[in-house]
């Protein structure tokens, strides 16, 4: 078992699987381009993607304005201005990556779609490489029913938006029951209610890695396999 293990070689990804990856994971860059500049008329952006959207700009922002808070009481020992209000790692990660979007010129809210999308991306392709390592006469369908499944929230949603339904006073009473399965983050299926949230994607993404390496280890790929999945688990 061990010496055909350690022939045989790791399947491509298939095109499909890299194709429904990238439509998934361009949610994130093509809502806040959307939200930018293509809101309907008599729309006011607020600058934000979801309720959590100001913690993550502020936290790109820390590195070129000397950890200012605009959160901070005026009756507060440390100011305005303080490391000790930045102490997660997920707000530092930020403030990286809101370092390379100044670098190259783009705004941190346009940014922060981009990087939610990458990360999306390598996610979603760590979860098809673990279940084609785990499983691979089952990876295909799994894989799409991982990334596909669920209710049809969205399309119901589309359906009463052309039927002018959404501006009605009791809409968001009757719908919350649909969209709660799907169109809302939480403890729920579907992939791309996590996609707005980088530091969970790219956790995820290492994790899913390490365990893929993990079992190609086992299958007698090499010592390299487990120490570089150690490496990603940390």
């Amino acid at each position: 078992m061990e010496q055909r293990d350690r022939g045989r070689k790791t399947p491509p990804t298939p095109l499909w699987v890299f194709a429904t990856i990238g439509l998934l994971a361009g949610t994130e860059p093509l809502s806040h381009l959307w939200l930018t500049y293509f809101l309907p008329e008599g729309s006011v952006a607020t600058g934000l993607r979801t309720g959590d959207s100001h913690v993550y700009l502020q936290s790109m922002r820390i590195f070129q304005n000397g950890f200012f808070s605009p959160y901070a009481s005026c009756a507060s020992e440390f100011g305005q201005a303080s490391i000790r209000y930045f102490v997660l790692p997920t707000n530092w990660l930020y403030g990286v990556l809101g370092m390379l979007a100044s670098a190259a010129g783009l705004s941190h809210f346009l940014a922060l779609g981009l990087f939610n999308g990458l990360a999306g991306f390598l996610y979603l392709w760590a979860a098809y490489r673990f279940m084609s390592a785990a499983a691979p006469t089952l990876s295909n369908i799994a894989f799409g029913l991982f990334v596909l499944g669920g209710s049809p929230s969205g399309l119901l949603y589309g359906i009463t938006g052309a039927l002018g339904l959404h501006t009605s006073p009791n809409f968001e009473a009757y719908f919350y029951r649909f969209a709660v399965y799907d169109l809302m983050e939480g403890p729920h299926l579907w992939p791309v209610t996590v996609l707005p949230r980088l530091y969970y994607t790219l956790s995820l993404a290492c994790c899913l890695g390490a365990f893929t390496l993990t079992i190609r280890y086992l299958e007698g790929r090499g010592k390299a396999f487990a120490v570089v999945g150690g490496l990603l688990l940390l």
